[in-house]
């Protein structure tokens, strides 16, 4: 069964900005009658007449006689000119904005920051190198811009921004304004992250495909895993209709394609409930640390920074065994230097089923062709009398009109809804980031639900030689199965069967010429008091310190804590046809997992020229617990 998926999203970020208007023409006039009023007062006038933004620092104003001035009908920057002048103050106009300044021998350097599009970088880091190493630093305001008092030591300008390449610019007596246009890093196409080392892609000689960000935003955001199979080709989730898009099934996913080994082993390998759920899925590493596919599919993919996959031999020479049918790399977003920022996000998940692929008979259609093919048709005198009263019972249905349509009963459209909240900042040394994200998704078969709250605290420290980091992720899932049964039973049934009886309830079971059986109606089931529900908490901690020793030798040091509490309810009526012979039934399963895991490594790397030289040594150390109960 085919789906689509609509996504209405809505960002809404909270920053503090400042609007800004291109300079008018030369010919722009305005009139102005001040009397004995400062010299702010006196451009706030001017501005509201002209539209035109001004940079400068009010103290230059200290001291500074009062204006006093009457124009009707003068040039806007004539009349800027003469109160300036007289003051002795001076002004540049630099990429729409009005800089005004003090005339005196130390000139001042106005620095603005913008991205490919044009738009301002607030936060962005400046620094002006000087002789003697007396540099100095500032931050970009709302607008980009930052200003200083320039000397006769400065050698350099240098920009730079979280994702973004640095630009340095050469210090010119003759140049007051500086614009830098900085370009984003393209360092994730150029590094293949395997979860242990990171190697130049062009000295990588595996398999892999590298997946940023944006690609992810583009693909979609029902799940993290969808959205690979949609961006990767070789990321194939087979897909089963049987379960008519249920989104609490697990997945089956291959990479490798299938496992060659013998279907009972894999029959064996799949009743347990490990890391891979099922023979042939691949292994996934989050931020250095294995993962289950379950909780993959659950995280909130706009946590995530970049995945790798790691196809071919490559993947089993990093992680032996266990990287065998391929292996996700997945990296979460790192906090970002800057002024608080706090975002929210709200979307829409959209489940429409698609049935434009089946061409069922009707009624009619369906007795001719089971007439034709001798199912109403027996030597036995006593029999014949029982197909042709059945028959005759079905054509008669036919006759009155009875067309079910059996594939659109327990479908439904899945409205389900989107949330997300971030806030984050820092300086250079220390960042953090905090996250809250709840996404719901309704399947399309009526009453399949998977509810999933995502929370996370990221904190980093990052010294001239030092780095440390720590992720507390925490995961609530709350999942319902329906009761509507597999889709697959309502392709069987026929369309000349009434769902429901006179009184609207559903018919309990219906009888088909030779079988020694009734059918049952799965809608039946449906209006009984059964369920299946699962629920889980995922606690999840990991810190990360990363000391450069030596030139180009680097330790790291990793340790990985992980604790999920699971809940599975099961609960058949017995008027169900399903728990009718055991008078119904109820389970309960409570499970535990506790996963520990250590690792260090150890890298050196040296360039010269053209050539390079990688070395690493890694160790680790993974214990998991489970228990049921």
């Amino acid at each position: 069964m085919k789906r689509e998926r609509l996504f209405l999203v809505v960002i809404v970020t909270l920053f503090c900005t400042v609007s800004s208007w291109a300079i008018p023409p030369d010919d722009r006039t305005v009139t102005l009658k001040l009397n004995n009023v400062s010299v702010e007062t006196f451009l706030n006038a001017l501005k509201a007449q002209t539209g035109v933004d001004m940079l400068y620092n009010s103290q230059i104003f200290d001291g500074i006689s009062r204006v006093s001035v009457s124009v009707n009908n003068e040039k806007w920057e004539t009349v800027l000119k003469n109160v300036l002048t007289s003051r002795g103050l001076k002004y540049t106009i630099t990429n729409g904005i009005v800089v005004i300044r003090p005339q005196q021998a130390d000139k001042q350097i106005t620095v603005r920051i913008i991205d490919e599009e044009g738009k301002p970088l607030p936060g962005a880091t400046i620094l002006i190198e000087r002789q003697g190493g007396q540099n100095q630093y500032a931050m970009a305001n709302d607008n980009g811009l930052a200003t200083f008092i320039s000397t006769e030591k400065d050698k350099s300008i240098t920009a730079s921004f979280i994702g973004y390449e640095k630009l340095a610019m050469k210090v010119s007596p003759k140049k007051n304004d500086y614009l830098f246009r900085l370009q984003s890093d393209n360092v994730l196409k150029e590094v293949v992250v395997t979860g242990i080392f990171n190697k130049p892609k062009v000295s990588f000689t595996g398999a892999a495909t590298i997946i940023s960000q944006k690609e992810l935003n583009m693909a979609g955001n029902r799940s993290l895993l969808k959205s690979l199979s949609n961006i990767d080709p070789s990321f194939d989730i087979q897909e089963n209709n049987q379960y008519g898009s249920d989104p609490n099934k697990k997945l089956s996913i291959e990479i490798r394609g299938k496992s060659s080994l013998s279907p009972n082993v894999q029959n064996i390998n799949n009743l347990q409930d490990d890391v891979r759920n099922e023979y042939n899925l691949p292994l996934f590493i989050l931020d250095g640390f294995e993962v289950t596919s379950e909780r993959v599919m659950d995280m909130n993919q706009a946590d995530v920074e970049s995945v790798v996959i790691l196809k071919d031999a490559s993947a089993t020479a990093i992680y032996g065994s266990r990287g065998a049918n391929g292996v996700v790399v997945i990296t979460s977003i790192k906090p970002k230097m800057g002024k608080v920022r706090v975002s929210y996000n709200v979307g829409l998940n959209l489940e429409i089923p698609d049935l434009s692929s089946y061409n069922l008979m009707n009624s009619f259609e369906k007795l001719e062709t089971e007439k034709a093919a001798g199912l109403y048709t027996s030597d036995n005198l006593s029999q014949q009398m029982q197909l042709d009263a059945i028959y005759n019972q079905n054509f008669k249905a036919a006759q009155e009109g009875v067309n079910t349509d059996w594939i659109r009963k327990p479908l439904r459209y899945g409205l389900g809804q989107y949330h997300r909240l971030t806030l984050g900042g820092g300086t250079s040394d220390f960042r953090y980031n905090l996250n809250f994200s709840y996404n719901q998704i309704k399947g399309a078969m009526k009453g399949s639900q998977r509810d999933n709250m995502n929370g996370g605290i990221q904190i980093s420290y990052l010294l001239k030689k030092i780095r440390f980091t720590n992720d507390l992720t925490v995961g609530l899932n709350d999942a319902s199965e329906s009761m509507y049964g597999d889709f697959s039973e309502y392709i069987r049934l026929n369309p000349y069967w009434k769902p429901y009886d006179e009184n609207g309830k559903a018919i309990y079971s219906y009888s088909f010429p030779r079988f020694n059986h009734p059918i049952y109606n799965p809608l039946y089931d449906a209006e009984q008091t059964s369920f299946t529900n699962t629920e889980y908490l995922n606690v999840r901690n990991t810190t990360n310190m990363s000391i450069d020793l030596y030139s180009g030798l680097r330790a790291d040091v990793s340790l990985g804590l992980t604790q999920q509490r699971s809940t599975y309810n099961v609960f058949h009526s017995p008027k169900s046809y399903i728990g009718a012979t055991l008078n119904g039934w109820y389970s309960r399963t409570n499970a535990k997992m506790n996963s520990y895991q250590l690792a260090s490594t150890l890298s050196w790397a040296k360039v010269w020229g053209k050539h390079s030289v990688y070395a690493g040594f890694n160790w680790q150390l993974i214990e998991t617990k489970k228990e049921d109960m």
